[in-house]
């Protein structure tokens, strides 16, 4: 019959590894750092949980019966896997399995994650990144543990989650390479009066954070109109906006040669630049569930060196 697992005490399965290694009540005694009268008792408990002897007394000490003999290669390789599995040794990504979930804008992905899927495939071949557009309900899914990071404007969040910052900036205006604009170093507010706009959707940022921009517009004589389109797809923002010699406000933090494939350039706002309150802080954002994780906190390593390379790179572009 078999014993309920509730039942036993892992001590007792510890006791019994040492006492059929030592054959000795004694020398038992003394490993575990117990009194012998304490052995001996456990002993007793574990002659009754597994109703056998276990061991007969000899003059060369203690003697394991059949069943003794027929626990020992099991109770062995069940402790050296929980004592593994515990107290796991130093992370090696080349044998790590798993998935890593992250979700973040395609506007501040496209920098320096395709780097870090391809470090991904060569240093850790067995884990999975998988990406998604920015989730609105971000902030729980860390918590519940359908998302593992996220990519973002820094939002100050509660103390249960860390922030990593990777990027800072202030926002530029994209338009379409062709556009009369583009062959201008820098832009000014009023050259965009009367030009059509897409915006980029980016979940959970408040209201305010739009006022800020129109007011700064504003001050300077210009009414930011509806938008042609909003959207959370990068890829239809760009096509929209070389369709329709629209532009669209979006972070000068990214290497312009990567719009340049899309047609679109990016260039500097004079009255951005004079400005703190329109500055993006993008962070990495994890919750504490993950942070004693050997694997995410790896990968955290990956994502930050990934983005610093691409810092250091757009430097010297």
């Amino acid at each position: 019959m078999a014993i309920p697992l509730a039942k036993i005490d892992l001590n007792l399965l510890v006791a019994l590894r040492t006492l059929m290694e030592e054959r000795s009540v004694t020398k038992a005694a003394e490993r575990l750092f117990i009194t012998q009268p304490a052995m001996s008792k456990t002993l007793q408990r574990l002659r009754e949980l597994f109703q056998d002897e276990l061991f007969t007394r000899s003059s060369r000490g203690l003697v394991p019966t059949p069943r003794a003999l027929e626990l020992e290669h099991g109770v062995q390789q069940a402790l050296e896997y929980i004592e593994s599995t515990i107290f796991s040794s130093e992370f090696d990504p080349k044998t790590a399995k798993g998935e890593i979930h992250l979700c973040a804008p395609e506007m501040f992905i496209i920098t320096a994650i395709p780097e870090l899927v391809t470090r991904l495939a060569e240093e850790a071949p067995g884990v999975l990144l998988q990406s998604r557009n920015q989730l609105d309900g971000y902030v729980d899914m860390l918590a519940h543990g359908s998302l593992d990071f996220t990519i973002y404007v820094n939002q100050h969040l509660g103390e249960d989650y860390t922030t990593y910052p990777i990027l800072s900036g202030v926002p530029s205006v994209w338009l379409p390479a062709d556009h009369p604009l583009a062959s201008k170093e820098q832009l000014q507010i009023s050259d965009l009066c009367g030009m059509p706009s897409v915006r980029v959707f980016l979940p959970g940022l408040s209201e305010a954070d739009l006022n800020t921009l129109a007011t700064l517009f504003a001050e300077h004589g210009v009414t930011l109109q509806q938008p042609l389109v909003q959207t959370t797809q990068l890829l239809i923002a760009m096509e929209v906006i070389t369709r329709n010699n629209a532009f669209m406000l979006g972070p000068d933090i990214l290497d312009t040669s990567q719009l340049a494939s899309n047609n679109v350039v990016s260039r500097p706002l004079l009255e951005m630049r004079a400005s703190e309150e329109v500055q993006l802080d993008i962070v990495l954002i994890q919750h504490q569930r993950t942070s004693n994780s050997p694997l995410h906190s790896w990968v955290r390593g990956l994502i930050l060196d990934s983005y610093a390379r691409y810092r250091d790179d757009l430097s010297l572009s």
